[in-house]
């Protein structure tokens, strides 16, 4: 038997999963909650500088997650996400309402063990977020961790205080952004 790497396949594959990244450009002027969670920086010159460009590892990461998705939280061909929200200027659009427990949910993908290493601020960044937009107090999570191969299902109670702070730094940083 001979085996032989096929690099037409892996750039026909690679290929395929960077065309499902691309999407309806979004106007310059709308923001995206994730668009203020992470580094703002990086957004401006994303704004600025904006690139079709998506680097191997990223699509694959990518890949996973949007596979996850379908699998973990599409039911009979219905997606469960909510509509889309604005909140005060920033686009909101949470992964998951959840018809067996209510409430609502962000599904994420992770080779570390959570529990062992802490939280991701981002993570607790963007489910305070979309508390704030759709008007919650909890928010579920729930975490496929790829390594041990575990799904663990968590709930985040936030506090009125937490949340107001959160969308004063939010509107914030979108103001910082506009600048």
């Amino acid at each position: 038997m001979k085996i032989q790497k096929d690099q037409v396949l892996e750039a026909e594959l690679l290929g395929r999963v960077k065309s499902k990244m691309i999407g309806e450009p979004r106007p310059s002027t709308e923001r995206h909650l994730t668009d203020l969670i992470y580094c703002i920086t990086h957004t401006y010159w994303k704004i600025m500088l904006p690139s079709e460009e998506v680097g191997d590892q990223q699509a694959l990461y990518f890949a996973a997650g949007l596979g996850l998705e379908k699998v973990l939280l599409e039911t009979d061909g219905a997606t469960n996400r909510p509509e889309p929200i604005d909140y005060h200027g920033i686009l909101m659009s949470a992964d998951y309402v959840m018809p067996v427990a209510g409430g609502m949910a962000e599904l994420k993908t992770t080779r570390a063990n959570v529990e062992k290493y802490g939280w991701p601020v981002t993570w607790v960044r963007q489910m305070m977020g979309y508390a704030v937009g759709y008007g919650q107090t909890s928010y579920s999570l729930g975490v496929y961790e790829l390594i041990s191969a575990k799904i663990k299902g968590f709930r985040f109670e936030f506090d009125e205080e937490e949340l107001k702070e959160f969308s004063d730094w939010l509107l914030w940083r979108k103001g910082q952004l506009e600048q």
